[in-house]
């Protein structure tokens, strides 16, 4: 069993130069995971001047070793938001997360990333019986 990223393999990472002299920016991204790069994507045509800074490479800490798995039904979150907040607050939560995966897909189409995605259904399951009137209230 492997006991590693299969994200890192077969692939060559790119080098970029260190940070060496002060900046004025009017953004400053703090990390080169997913969340970073696509920050800095999204404001690329922006009247911002932005930069972004990782401590180590880019893409390798969580994002590396992630599933690689986009998806909005995250284990029962939408229960915790709806007891803290209301359902109109899980609702909200639960479209961005839609909105979110439609971005990426269409980011993908549009640089013509070669990554594999594929769109599949999503399901919750449990091997535990006292959380199944949990999950069946979800439909």
């Amino acid at each position: 069993m492997k006991n590693y990223s299969i994200w890192k393999e077969d692939v060559e990472f790119s080098n970029y130069k260190k940070l060496d002299k002060d900046m004025v920016v009017d953004v400053l991204i703090i990390g080169g995971g997913i969340t970073g790069i696509s920050t800095l994507y999204q404001l690329r045509n922006s009247s911002l001047k932005a930069i972004l800074v990782e401590q180590n490479r880019l893409g390798h800490g969580v994002t590396c070793n992630s599933t690689g798995k986009l998806n909005y039904l995250q284990d029962s979150i939408y229960e915790k938001i709806i007891k803290v907040y209301d359902e109109d607050k899980a609702s909200s939560y639960l479209k961005s997360q839609r909105e979110a995966i439609d971005l990426v897909i269409d980011i993908v189409d549009k640089e013509k990333i070669d990554c594999d995605l594929v769109k599949v259904p999503a399901f919750v399951y449990t091997n535990k019986d006292n959380e199944v009137e949990k999950l069946e209230n979800y439909r």
